[in-house]
């Protein structure tokens, strides 16, 4: 079966070829033939002669060739006209594969744009929730952040199922891509995407340590408070002490010295916990001072004790010791922090200071990322 374009090897002019050469021959030796013929004719004429000889015969034959002559130009003719048809065709067909790659580009430039266009449209749209959580991580810690950051939290997993749709979308883009310069526009776009992965993750992080603070420094007020409550009782444990003249007033004022002390060692095991459960909070001067009160307490109870038991020596020496105690932590009491919030605040603002860190340099390679977007788009 011939092929689709095997009419190509057919040319449009045959001048000079063998199979018209040969008709050229044929031809002129029949035209001799035939002048030959006639001067034959007239020169060997009889009037016997019959019209119906075999010789007349044989002119009549040569005669009968110019026929076959003009059938074979007009078949040449039908062939040439034929061929520049051919060609016509084939010249409409090449302009219209040429329209139609370039229609095919123009198409799939347009469709790359879509894509892209719809994939910075998707990053504007986290970036309207992401900026909520850009606002709280400029003092994670601050008191009047606390309300967006609740609200911020509630928003971190959305965020983070959107930046991996986009990011998935931006893969399935690439086919897309036109050239080097698209290419470099979706690499742009992976950078910002996994940059504000980057911010996500150091936000998530240090908004946990936000929360921690916020949960230590409630713990560490209220140890505090209990503190201030067992001062109070203490001081009135010690004034019942001095005014007790019975066995029955003086162990009513052991039980409220007991109870001061108790509060005391409540308050300081809080302390302790936040510094165990955070290594940067040092409450060191704090526990120092509680340790010296509940020492000077318990020379107090022994004091009491003794008073009821009738050993007044022993007594006499629980109570110096007692007030020696007592004024070890008067002068402790004056190397205090006059606010336990600012100690929380300093040990968590060191504990998240590296996510801050990682989140603004991923805030950065963001914003450049982003730049090239925009002049991509700008382009």
């Amino acid at each position: 079966m011939p092929g689709s374009f095997d009419f190509l090897h057919i040319k449009r002019h045959t001048a000079g070829s063998s199979n018209e050469l040969s008709f050229d021959v044929l031809d002129a030796a029949r035209s001799q033939l035939d002048d030959n013929s006639k001067k034959s004719s007239r020169a060997a004429k009889t009037p016997s002669a019959s019209r119906g000889s075999y010789h007349g015969v044989a002119g009549t034959s040569t005669l009968s060739a110019i026929p076959e002559v003009e059938r074979r130009k007009k078949l040449r003719r039908t062939r040439a006209i034929r061929a520049r048809v051919i060609i016509a065709l084939v010249v409409v067909v090449a302009l219209g594969a040429i329209g139609f790659a370039g229609y095919s580009f123009y198409q799939s430039k347009v469709d790359f744009s879509d894509r892209y266009n719809a994939l910075v449209s998707d990053l504007s749209t986290i970036d309207e929730e992401l900026v909520k959580v850009d606002a709280v991580m400029v003092d994670p810690l601050a008191a009047n952040m606390y309300e967006k950051r609740v609200e911020a939290k509630k928003k971190l997993d959305w965020i983070a199922q959107k930046l991996d749709a986009v990011s998935d979308t931006t893969e399935k883009t690439i086919p897309y891509a036109m050239g080097d310069k698209d290419t470099v526009a979706l690499t742009q776009m992976g950078n910002a995407i996994e940059g504000r992965k980057d911010m996500l993750a150091a936000a998530k992080s240090a908004f946990e340590g936000a929360d921690q603070f916020d949960q230590e420094l409630d713990i560490s007020k209220k140890a505090w408070n209990k503190v201030l409550n067992a001062d109070r009782a203490a001081r009135e444990a010690t004034a019942s002490a001095n005014n007790a003249s019975t066995d029955e007033s003086t162990e009513s004022a052991k039980q409220m010295t007991q109870e001061a002390r108790n509060q005391f060692a409540e308050a300081r095991a809080d302390l302790e916990g936040v510094t165990y459960r955070h290594e940067s909070v040092d409450f060191s001067a704090q526990l120092e001072y509680l340790d010296k009160r509940i020492e000077a307490l318990d020379y107090a109870i022994a004091t009491a004790d003794a008073l009821v038991a009738g050993d007044r020596q022993l007594a006499t020496a629980n109570n110096d010791a007692y007030n020696e105690a007592d004024e070890e932590a008067a002068q402790l009491a004056q190397e205090l922090p006059l606010l336990i919030d600012d100690q929380v605040r300093s040990a968590f603002e060191k504990e998240i200071a590296p996510h801050a860190k990682s989140y603004n340099e991923a805030r950065d390679d963001v914003s450049d990322a982003d730049a090239d977007i925009r002049a991509y788009l700008s382009s």
